[in-house]
């Protein structure tokens, strides 16, 4: 959700790289040279994703992400938003660091629904 957000609020949206932010730049989080000079190539908009989740793991922008919906946990929005326990899922998933965990998390999601 996080490097969707990116892409589609902090990368230029289109093919070449140089076109306008959507919504000119209004829903990108991070430093205001996020907004004023996107990155325009796939170098140095990978290096602005990974400074930004660093800032944003350091708590930089922590106020930014929870205002905005584009970046907010969906378990949030579903929960305090809509008013939906998550108690009542079917299948909750946690995305962290460890890929084997995240891993057998996805493979017992599609067991639970393929059988």
């Amino acid at each position: 959700r996080f490097l969707a957000a990116y892409l589609d609020k902090c990368t230029a949206n289109d093919e070449s790289g140089e076109g306008a932010l959507m919504d000119d730049g209004l829903h990108c989080v991070g430093p205001p040279w996020m907004r004023t000079s996107p990155a325009r190539n796939k170098t140095t908009r990978i290096q602005a994703f990974e400074a930004l989740v660093s800032a944003s793991l350091s708590g930089v922008y922590l106020r930014a992400l929870h205002r905005d919906d584009h970046w907010r946990a969906q378990s949030t929005i579903l929960e305090h938003d809509c008013g939906f326990d998550l108690d009542r899922m079917d299948f909750l998933g946690i995305l962290g660091t460890d890929r084997q965990a995240v891993n057998q998390q996805v493979q017992d999601m599609l067991l639970w629904v393929f059988g």
